[in-house]
């Protein structure tokens, strides 16, 4: 096995359904999304920040909560109490409104009967820091194998995970398109995932069309988390 870097210039080219103050974890989105096990409690108030929450809700009334089943019917799911707390995993735009996905299919848009806060950024800081940064894996679309690859769930800078995440798929679609080869079986990995570096490894395997020799080789790419950018 050959191991190797690529430059720059080359390979370059959910969750809590419920309020926060109980029940457990749906983890049928993240069971194999995240690369390790959170190692530090973080709390927000009174509460911990999950690995997957971007924000909080709170509902300024009492209010029906409708969720979506396997097959995309809306049915209802329970009677949020005013006051009540949900973590909220991600943001959506519909149209200029706000929906917050506040896990296990339960969308709520924004609107005057509850407030939204964000997690406050330095928190978000350390609990990257010391736990690593949550990854959900993508896969490429419209190619008759699509590649799986990462992408960063949330950062402090929603900017650096924004630049992050593109040189990821940048990377990924270059690859899927047959950059490193036809008919190379391509995987990526995780090496290191800890104190602001994510460092991911790309497995190419090929077989030569004449002899049908196997050969593999690992390439890796290093991204500081802080600044974005590729670490050399």
């Amino acid at each position: 096995m050959k191991k190797c870097t690529l430059g720059a210039g080359i390979l370059t080219a959910m969750m809590l359904f419920s309020p926060i103050a109980e029940h457990s974890v749906d983890a049928s989105n993240l069971a194999s999304a995240s690369t390790q096990q959170t190692v530090k409690k973080f709390m927000w108030g009174a509460n911990e920040l999950a690995d997957s929450q971007v924000g909080r809700l709170v509902f300024t009334k009492d209010v029906k909560v409708y969720k979506r089943d396997g097959n995309g019917a809306v049915q209802f799911h329970m009677n949020a109490k005013k006051g009540s707390m949900w973590r909220v995993h991600k943001i959506t735009k519909e149209g200029k409104m706000n929906v917050y996905d506040l896990g296990a299919g339960v969308r709520v848009q924004q609107s005057s009967l509850s407030t939204y806060e964000a997690a406050p950024k330095d928190l978000i800081a350390k609990q990257v820091k010391e736990n690593g940064v949550l990854l959900l894996w993508g896969k490429n679309r419209g190619l008759a194998t699509p590649l799986e690859y990462p992408q960063i769930h949330k950062l402090a800078s929603e900017d650096i995970k924004n630049k992050v995440n593109k040189l990821i798929e940048d990377n990924a679609n270059w690859i899927a398109h047959g950059a490193l080869g036809d008919n190379a079986e391509v995987k990526y990995s995780v090496v290191e995932n800890k104190n602001n570096r994510l460092v991911l490894s790309l497995t190419v395997s090929t077989e030569d069309s004449e002899t049908g020799a196997e050969s593999t080789k690992v390439y890796t790419n290093k991204y500081n988390l802080v600044t974005g950018n590729l670490i050399e």
